[in-house]
């Protein structure tokens, strides 16, 4: 049932949620840079790495996890736990260009462009207004799909510009191949009838063995 009444539309500007909220890693979002410099992005993440492990003796001896397993065939590492480590990367989008981001990733630089893009316009009292940055992230915010069509689409490319470049190569070597078996050899043995006047060549058919002693 609708809701009307006074309280509503408050009710209804509230309840915007931003448009990249639950974008996972295995979607792309294309983001546009509107702003009239270029804008440096920051993401960080924690990223599951194989940690080394490293045991030390009372004597001062080092060993590593590998020394452990080669040694006495003892693995001290956990399967269940992985250790992690925190990464940061900075990615530049240049004045009014796109780039392609993860969905996780998008959705640091939508709310970093976005608070950019609303201090410069003067609403820096106003950053959390939900109406005012569902505006300005439908400016930054140019498509999003899935990573699977992307890497489809990429390789639908790469095949159209390579049967392009084989066409061409076709079109400069159009010669038929063994084009020359099909000519008579200049070497081939012949009589020439010149009391006839003609030009016409006659092959002679030799047997096999040598030939007659006159």
């Amino acid at each position: 049932m609708a809701v009307i009444g006074p309280g509503a539309q408050q009710e209804i500007a509230t309840d915007i949620k931003p448009q990249l909220e639950g974008a996972s890693e295995y979607e792309y979002v294309t983001i546009l840079n509107p702003l009239t410099d270029d804008f440096a992005v920051r993401v960080a993440q924690d990223v599951p790495v194989d940690m080394p492990i490293e045991i030390r003796a009372k004597t001062g001896l080092v060993q590593s996890g590998s020394d452990v397993v080669r040694n006495y065939g003892l693995d001290l590492r956990n399967p269940d736990f992985k250790g992690r480590k925190h990464i940061i990367n900075d990615t530049i989008i240049k004045a009014g260009q796109t780039i392609n981001l993860k969905g996780n990733e998008a959705q640091v630089a939508v709310r970093q462009i976005v608070n950019e893009l609303m201090q410069r316009e003067g609403n820096s009292k106003l950053l959390s207004d939900p109406t005012l940055r569902a505006e300005a992230e439908s400016r930054v915010i140019v498509s999003r799909g899935s990573i699977q069509e992307l890497m489809d689409s990429n390789l639908r490319s790469q095949r159209s510009q390579l049967d392009e470049a084989v066409a061409k190569s076709n079109e400069v070597h159009n010669e038929q191949p063994f084009a020359g078996l099909n000519r008579e050899s200049s070497t081939e043995v012949g009589t020439t009838s010149e009391e006839s006047g003609t030009d016409t060549v006659q092959q002679e058919r030799r047997g096999p063995g040598r030939p007659k002693q006159t």
